[in-house]
């Protein structure tokens, strides 16, 4: 009898090295992987419904958030809709949330435990953000990258996410090469732009390679140390493109941070000046806006996250 994916949840080991991590192979039972396949959106679906180019950056990826799925009546996203009530999201990222809590390098408070799931950037998500309520956002994406994928360089994740999984689905004969992630040592001295190491990043010392396989789903703990990246993917290579589902939760409103903006070194002592007093600018103006005319920074989350609306005084440079 085949395992559910809870089962294979509740029983995968959390490896610790580089930093928390599971990787959960055959993830999903056979008839739900058939119909995670069927219910895939192509590009061309997600470029229309995301208003974004199929023409991506050679580092990007073309998403498809849970929030535009539930808020569509495009019939072509029904069998993505019953693969979700299928699925079951939300228990899955409690799930997570509960095997991957004991891990963080910060504990959560005993608040967080009896806090709302909410789908990030429903309205309720929101609403619970600018009236300074604290909640747990989460948010499933399939994802598709660009025909001529680069890669990703070594990063960290925003610091609002407390984990990322990632649901690699390829229904082919011959194996996938590249696309593989790479889980970086993450060292006191390396310089940082923005969340991307700063220069010559090939300097980042590898210590897991996580092959890009069908069915396989892996789960990353964010937090000061998780250094990680992705290797190029050709599809040229390849008989399909590199899809995947995207699994995230942030956390907001709480006395809590994956990691703090000033655990990243920027470099020299007038280089972090600089951004100080333009961060500390831009913050002042943000905490006016969301005071005198909240209306503006609702306008804002209507295409951007609320980490993303924070972001824009922290990651300014």
């Amino acid at each position: 009898m085949e395992m559910t994916w809870s089962e294979h949840l509740q029983g995968a080991e959390v490896h610790r090295d580089p930093f928390p991590h599971l990787i959960i192979d055959d993830f999903l039972p056979e008839v739900l992987l058939e119909t995670a396949i069927r219910s895939f959106p192509d590009l061309a679906l997600i470029g229309d419904l995301a208003s974004r180019s199929e023409d991506l950056p050679a580092n990007a990826r073309a998403s498809l958030d849970l929030a535009t799925v539930h808020g569509c009546g495009d019939r072509r996203l029904e069998d993505l809709k019953a693969f979700y009530q299928v699925l079951q999201v939300e228990k899955l990222v409690r799930l997570l949330f509960a095997r991957l809590r004991p891990f963080l390098e910060d504990p959560l408070d005993a608040e967080a435990e009896h806090l709302p799931f909410l789908p990030r950037m429903s309205l309720a998500d929101r609403q619970n953000w600018l009236q300074g309520r604290p909640s747990l956002s989460f948010d499933i994406q399939p994802g598709i990258n660009p025909p001529q994928f680069a890669g990703l360089e070594p990063h960290l994740d925003d610091k609002y996410e407390l984990f990322a999984g990632l649901l690699y689905i390829y229904p082919a004969e011959i194996p996938p090469v590249g696309g593989d992630l790479i889980l970086y040592e993450r060292r006191p001295d390396q310089v940082f732009d923005g969340t991307r190491l700063k220069g010559n990043t090939y300097g980042a010392k590898p210590v897991k390679r996580i092959a890009y396989r069908h069915n396989r789903f892996v789960a990353l703990l964010n937090g000061n140390s998780a250094l990680h990246g992705v290797t190029p993917y050709l599809e040229s290579d390849n008989q399909l493109p590199r899809r995947l589902y995207n699994i995230i939760v942030e956390a907001y409103n709480l006395p809590y941070k994956s990691y703090d903006y000033w655990d990243l070194p920027r470099g020299n002592r007038i280089t972090n000046l600089k951004h100080a007093v333009k961060g500390a600018i831009m913050l002042l103006q943000h905490g006016l806006t969301k005071a005198v005319s909240p209306s503006k920074i609702m306008d804002q989350l209507v295409h951007s996250t609320p980490g993303e609306v924070m972001d824009r005084w922290e990651f300014w440079a």
